[in-house]
């Protein structure tokens, strides 16, 4: 059985999001959350960080997350090649942790957003969007102050050269044209992907939208993905660690 390791930071809300829709929703995947002052993540096949405000964003969104024990043990699953997603302020770990490039600033709007966005598969390159179809539309909610996806122009240059960009924010319709985009993330970013590809963070929740009767289904696309096995073996990428691009 697949397992899924699910890292609890104090004062994440989401980890239980996360259980219930591998567990109960998706079903066949075992799914346990793992505590903070864990030294080893219990040999999962892949490790998702969910949102929900650590340490109740004190000093900066992620930026005590460092401070756990687990986060070693992250960083080591990273390093050993495991497959990694982190979702709202999973993604912004990710960033503090190094084992992503850039960093999540406020709004654009300035504002608090809870609401669904529209997001367009920019590239299939790692295993949370391997089964995905480019230019894919999917709609999932969004909750965060501390959204807006910003790199420097070199960071930025080599996420759109190497295809690293996961999803962008678009409308319905898949257009991309606003040049503020959804909230203020450049060049309308919404995913990226680890420079080894096996890494990824998004700011929208697919562990919210699993169900009909909450809004949609689209995040199990990208729940699911990770769950089928390569066609291709030697597509397998090799070890992440902590980002030298940022």
């Amino acid at each position: 059985m697949y397992r899924i390791a699910v890292p609890k930071f104090p004062g994440a809300s989401g980890a239980e999001d996360v259980v219930y829709a591998y567990s109960s929703v998706i079903g066949d995947v075992e799914a346990y959350t793992v505590a903070p002052e864990a030294e080893r993540l219990g040999k999962p096949d892949a490790v998702i960080i969910p949102g929900g405000y650590s340490f109740g964003d004190y000093l900066r969104p992620g930026g005590l997350a460092k401070t756990c024990r687990v986060s070693g043990a992250i960083k080591k699953f990273a390093r050993d090649g495991g497959p990694i997603l982190g979702v709202g302020n999973g993604f912004q770990i990710l960033c503090e942790l190094d084992l992503l490039p850039g960093a999540l600033i406020i709004n654009y709007s300035t504002s608090f957003m809870n609401e669904q966005a529209y997001i367009k598969v920019a590239s299939n390159l790692c295993p949370f969007t391997k089964h995905l179809a480019e230019e894919k539309v999917l709609r999932m909610p969004i909750s965060c102050y501390y959204g807006a996806f910003f790199a420097d122009p070199r960071t930025l240059r080599e996420l759109e050269q190497d295809d690293h960009i996961a999803f962008r924010y678009c409308n319905h319709l898949g257009d991309t044209d606003d040049p503020i985009g959804f909230n203020g993330s450049l060049n309308s970013i919404a995913g990226i992907i680890s420079r080894h590809g096996n890494v990824m963070g998004m700011m929208p929740h697919p562990e919210r939208a699993v169900e009909a009767v909450r809004g949609g289904t689209d995040g199990l696309a990208v729940l699911s993905s990770v769950l089928i096995p390569d066609s291709n073996p030697e597509s397998a990428q090799s070890a992440d660690g902590p980002s030298e691009s940022t």
